[in-house]
């Protein structure tokens, strides 16, 4: 991969990434939820390959701002691109080329254990009878039948808390 270059306009600062390198891109990035104002003007450039983490404060924007990026929220304002995708008009093709696991083991502790199936494998594409089909069997192969109205935020032996959270295990059997 080319070294990225300076851009004459900004000579002193960052360099510049070539458009073609780029993985994510943000200009203005801005969410409001009633009159909370959660991201304001966020803007960044980060290529590929490239590590980049936020960091802030409880209640900075950081969990929004990722989400907006993942297609799980719409932006109020402002543009933002993943892998080439518009997270407004291609959410949906973004879940299919990234991963995404949430904090606290990727569960949310409000829902049951099957709930929680049932929302990943929505963000993942599958609905209606498939979706139901296919969480079904996945609740059959990990032994989790009998923890299917529990809650999430209830202690789960590890082993089965694991196969729930590993990514590329959990997506993999949910989308196919």
């Amino acid at each position: 991969m080319p070294a990225p270059t300076k851009s004459p306009a900004n000579s002193g600062g960052p360099p510049a990434v070539n458009p073609r390198q780029v993985a994510v891109q943000t200009r203005e990035l801005r969410k409001v939820f009633g009159s909370l104002v959660a991201v304001q003007g966020f803007t960044l450039s980060i290529a590929r390959g490239e590590v980049f983490g936020l960091l802030g404060p409880n209640g900075s924007g950081k969990t929004t701002t990722i989400r907006m990026l993942c297609g799980l929220l719409s932006p109020s304002g402002g543009d933002a691109t993943v892998a080439g995708f518009d997270v407004r008009r291609d959410a949906e093709r973004i879940r299919q080329v990234i991963g995404y696991m949430s904090q606290k083991y990727g569960l949310y502790d409000d829902l049951t254990v099957q709930e929680n199936l049932r929302f990943y494998s929505t963000v993942y594409g599958l609905h209606g009878t498939a979706r139901d089909e296919r969480t079904g069997a996945l609740m059959r192969e990990l032994g989790l039948d009998a923890r299917a109205t529990q809650l999430a935020e209830r202690r789960m032996e590890t082993k089965a808390r694991a196969c729930l959270c590993h990514r590329a295990r959990a997506a993999g059997l949910i989308s196919g």
